[in-house]
């Protein structure tokens, strides 16, 4: 067992690992030794692989695009907030085709430099959440998800989705995947709900005064707008849906 002065001694300046299929544990794990010795982290590889092929429609592994997407997207909350990387790195190009087109590590980007679904998808959420900084985790209302708050310049915001709990492995599909009507009770206009490339979020209603949307595996963007700090997390806090088991 290294004692922590010991380990300090060996860990330079940054840390660096693959980190980039980090779940929930693995990431706050992370995240926390980024703040308990003050170094920068590094991912500097993939560390896992898309479970499905890149160019074959046909196997039995394939996946529409779209849910690639939310895929990608997951992954971005995880190393912009939980892990909290200074540098996200992630292979980018196809150099080789082993033979069967199946990139062995589901880069970016397709051999003529065309981002795939989940490259646009890196290139796009994380640009926009670069500089985000987690402010507090809080349970999501009456249900037993998560939901994440940040902050990025002056905004203030919060993600979650459908399946953002803390025994989430994002290797394995739980059974609930949808929540139906979920409700967070502020004035009209207070906050904006955005989709995971924050564009208006398809849906979304405002009723009774209260914010009313679904949610599925894509993370969701609540921002905002003039509440004040302790109000706004009161939303998640207070937040319902009519069946908190889906």
């Amino acid at each position: 067992r290294m004692d922590p002065e010991e380990m300090d001694s060996l860990m330079g300046a940054v840390f660096g690992a693959s980190a980039f299929d980090y779940y929930y544990n693995e990431a706050r794990y992370a995240g926390g030794l980024k703040a308990k010795y003050g170094k920068p982290f590094i991912c500097y590889g993939v560390g896992g692989r898309q479970p499905d092929a890149t160019m074959y429609h046909t196997l039995y592994t394939f996946r529409p695009p779209r849910s690639k997407a939310a895929w990608m997207a997951r992954l971005v909350v995880y190393q912009t907030l939980l892990t909290d990387l200074d540098v996200i790195g992630h292979y980018a190009g196809v150099f080789r085709n082993d033979g069967s087109h199946l990139g062995l590590n589901k880069p970016l980007c397709d051999y003529d430099a065309t981002p795939y679904v989940w490259g646009g998808t890196f290139g796009c959420l994380g640009t926009l959440m670069a500089d985000a900084r987690l402010v507090e985790e809080l349970p999501l209302g009456n249900t037993d998800r998560l939901v994440f708050i940040f902050r990025t310049g002056e905004r203030l915001g919060a993600v979650t989705y459908a399946t953002n709990t803390r025994q989430n492995d994002m290797h394995w599909k739980p059974a609930v995947r949808e929540l139906k009507n979920l409700s967070l009770a502020c004035p009209n206009g207070s906050v904006e709900a955005l989709d995971m490339y924050w564009n208006q979020l398809p849906g979304a209603r405002w009723s009774g005064g209260k914010l009313v949307f679904d949610l599925n595996e894509e993370p969701v963007f609540i921002m905002n707008k003039n509440l004040s700090e302790t109000d706004f997390m009161d939303l998640f806090r207070k937040a319902e849906v009519d069946d908190p088991a889906g």
